[in-house]
């Protein structure tokens, strides 16, 4: 069986896709996966043993010169290299209108993907010849629709990223035991107030372990070097690529994050970690995944799925979900599981 699998983006939600991909090869012998993803993202489907093929596309810098596109050279590069190839199977796994466009482009015998109810843009639905209804955690729902769509039975008692053995080229420095924080992200509202990684930084240190701290933008490289400069041993990184920050997490004793991309990685490479959620939810039902312990906002108007928190009322933190979500109850849950994995 030949498959193609639209999912673009973002990092957080490739890594998501990766326990469904593993679901699909193994119950289906033979099969060939392909995958269409944001080009610069196109690293991610390649860490899993199951992806024979990538269809790399550009619609975020499309966007920005539409008539350019429509008429360029790459556009139209892009839609020959899909339409050499004939797929048994195409599930769009990302309910927008342009991956559902994919899919219509794209030859096929059958199109799958989400219902008008679940689709994240609903006309999307109209593109396909067969919709599931989706469950509330991402990543169950991930693997529902891909075992419809192959007609195997879900196991949902596991679930393997298919990554975790992986060696990741990149990072072979000697290191002393470290612990990684993953502060950023795209949504202002997921932030978890500054001063709280500070306190945490130092009750790391103090642990016996030194805190590593990636970055991604101005925003985030700033962020990183204060939390450095308030604490005793920190390390703001270098700019890495994908590989790279694999296996700087691969390497390290325990990360830290709220709910970003890097956080759902280290779940995915079995790496004991704590994720701390305020206005979303974790990818799984319940407390744990693959060594990754999930702390949840107990707040009267989270999870709330907004950029920006709107509560009014007297808080001490911004975001205001995250005041129960301590330094000290996030330290706790760390050590934890670093005590359980030694």
């Amino acid at each position: 069986m030949k498959v193609l699998l639209v999912k673009m983006s973002s990092f957080g939600d490739l890594i998501h896709t990766l326990p469904a991909v593993t679901d699909a090869v193994r119950a289906v012998p033979g099969l060939k996966l392909h995958w269409v993803v944001e080009e610069n993202l196109a690293q991610i489907p390649t860490w899993h043993y199951g992806v024979e093929k990538i269809h790399p596309a550009a619609f975020r810098r499309w966007k920005k010169t539409p008539l350019h596109t429509l008429f360029g050279d790459e556009w139209r590069a892009f839609r020959e290299q899909l339409a050499k190839e004939e797929y048994d199977v195409i599930v769009d796994a990302q309910g927008l209108m342009k991956s559902a466009w994919v899919t219509r482009i794209a030859r096929g015998k059958t199109r799958w993907g989400f219902d008008v109810h679940t689709a994240r843009e609903k006309l999307a639905a109209m593109a396909y010849d067969h919709t599931v209804k989706a469950e509330y955690y991402i990543i169950p729902r991930l693997r529902r629709l891909m075992a419809a769509a192959l007609g195997y039975p879900l196991d949902e008692k596991g679930c393997d990223y298919g990554i975790a053995n992986r060696h990741f080229p990149g990072d072979d420095r000697p290191r002393q035991p470290y612990v990684v924080f993953a502060h950023g992200t795209t949504w202002p509202n997921k932030l978890w107030p500054l001063r709280h990684w500070v306190d945490l930084a130092r009750r790391v240190n103090e642990g016996g372990y030194m805190v590593c701290l990636p970055w991604g933008n101005v925003a985030e490289r700033e962020r990183a070097s204060h939390i450095a400069r308030e604490c005793d041993r920190a390390e703001v990184l270098p700019e890495m690529s994908l590989d790279g920050m694999a296996a700087v997490i691969q390497s390290a004793y325990g990360l830290v994050g709220v709910d970003t991309g890097f956080t759902h990685l280290a779940a995915a490479l079995e790496v004991p970690s704590v994720g701390v959620f305020g206005p979303t939810v974790p990818p799984l039902p319940g407390e744990r995944d693959n060594k990754q312990r999930y702390l949840v906002a107990d707040f009267q108007c989270a999870p709330c799925f907004k950029r920006q928190c709107a509560y009014d009322g007297p808080t001490e933190v911004i975001p205001a979900c995250y005041g129960a979500l301590t330094p000290q109850r996030v330290w706790d849950a760390l050590r934890e599981e670093l005590d359980a994995n030694e």
